[in-house]
């Protein structure tokens, strides 16, 4: 996913104590701010990129968040096929991806 405009800012990664619970970078923006994570933690439970003005695709790096109970990527420019790798959320509760051009069946 990317913006178009924004602020640029990083945040890094506290401590490498919890090293299994992370994966690849991810670059992010919230509401305007962007950010670049270089790490990102798996066992995140809810994100929601809801209103922004991401464009592009769902990263198929979403699928190795195995904690994610809630996704809400609604209202963005986001657009492509659904990606197989959601299958993977085996917790999954709600996930909203209206008002984007996404097509494709969900996994």
């Amino acid at each position: 996913m990317k913006i178009i405009g924004g602020n640029s800012g990083t945040r890094e990664h506290v401590a490498d104590a919890y090293s299994d619970f992370y994966t690849n970078a991810l670059i992010v923006t919230a509401k305007g701010l962007e950010l670049e994570l270089p790490r990102v933690l798996t066992t995140y439970m809810i994100i929601n990129f809801s209103r922004n003005r991401f464009e592009g695709h769902i990263p198929n790096i979403i699928g190795d968040l195995v904690g994610l109970r809630t996704l809400n990527l609604f209202h963005n420019g986001l657009e492509g096929i659904i990606p197989a790798s959601l299958q993977h959320l085996s917790v999954l509760e709600s996930m909203d991806l209206s008002s984007n051009k996404m097509g494709g069946e969900i996994p």
